[in-house]
């Protein structure tokens, strides 16, 4: 199962999401975008092959829209960013000149975030499928705060652990790194997680974060928004994640970051924080990686 579903539906059931096949651009270096390449032979084949799947799911009704006899709709409305001036150019190109990647509410990655995560739920809702308890922030899980930092501690860690091998979203960090020095920090959250990454400027983060950048890895399944707004439970059980448009291969202290600001945040105080983290388990965590991915949260 794709990694948003897989987060959002917990394997309750499977909804078919399908990738673009391999194109020329994907090979020959240069930018995709809003253009119209042709496949490779690589990207015909896994074509003819993601025909023959579909064609053997919908003769066994268990492809949703058919099973329904729900008529499929088309739309331009839902497409990747524009990259501007980039398309049509190479990838080398657009590294080497000074992009204003996201100059239009069109090109807002938060907004494609925002319609990927409607089209989910509309599938989920044309399907039936219902993630069963109530997020994090429910009066019934702040009112035990202990226990709730120890379950979001572990859910984080269930998370991570999932072998996200065939994840297609390999890098999760460079965009964030690409977006410092042209983004401000917000000091309040650097405050709200000091004791746990230290104390830092706004002002001096981004250096910070560009000699020490090499530290960070791709190595394992983040959420990329994690906060208990964003967990669901079931009567103290994990049921599923939600909002995990900014998922994919990532670094773990990303999340706990997050997850540390989330507690502050949600329950008027730090002190939870380290019953967070032991519930996670103190030796997968580095904290010069902590603090750089802290640091990196605090991006506008």
């Amino acid at each position: 199962m794709p990694l948003l579903l897989r987060g959002v539906l917990c394997c309750m059931k499977n909804i078919i999401t399908i990738q673009h096949t391999q194109s020329i651009h994907h090979t020959n270096g240069m930018i995709g975008s809003w253009t119209d390449w042709d496949l490779t032979e690589l990207g015909i084949e896994q074509a003819k092959r993601i025909d023959e799947r579909l064609s053997a799911e919908i003769k066994d009704k268990k492809y949703v829209m058919y099973f329904l006899n729900i008529k499929p709709i088309f739309t331009d409305k839902l497409r990747e960013r524009n990259l501007g001036e980039a398309v049509g150019k190479s990838v080398e190109w657009a590294q080497k000149n000074t992009i204003v990647w996201e100059k239009t509410i069109d090109d807002k990655p938060c907004l494609m975030n925002w319609l990927i995560g409607l089209v989910m739920l509309l599938f989920m809702k044309i399907a039936g499928v219902r993630v069963r308890g109530e997020n994090g922030t429910s009066n019934r899980y702040i009112s035990e705060p202990e226990r709730l930092s120890e379950v979001f501690g572990q859910s984080l860690r269930l998370l991570h652990e999932v072998d996200a091998s065939d994840c297609p979203i390999r890098d999760r960090m460079s965009p964030l790194l690409n977006m410092v020095g042209n983004t401000p920090f917000r000091q309040s959250h650097l405050n709200d997680i000091s004791e746990f990454i230290g104390k830092a400027s706004a002002d001096d983060a981004a250096n910070e974060i560009k000699k020490s950048s090499g530290l960070l890895k791709n190595d394992v399944l983040i959420h990329g928004d994690y906060c208990l707004p964003n967990i669901i439970l079931n009567n103290w059980a994990l049921a599923g994640f939600i909002d995990v448009a900014d998922g994919g291969l990532g670094d773990r202290h990303y999340d706990l970051a997050w997850g540390l600001w989330s507690l502050n945040y949600n329950l008027k105080t730090p002190k939870y924080g380290h019953r967070f983290l032991d519930a996670y388990g103190r030796g997968s965590i580095d904290k010069d990686r902590l603090r750089i991915c802290g640091l990196l949260a605090a991006l506008e």
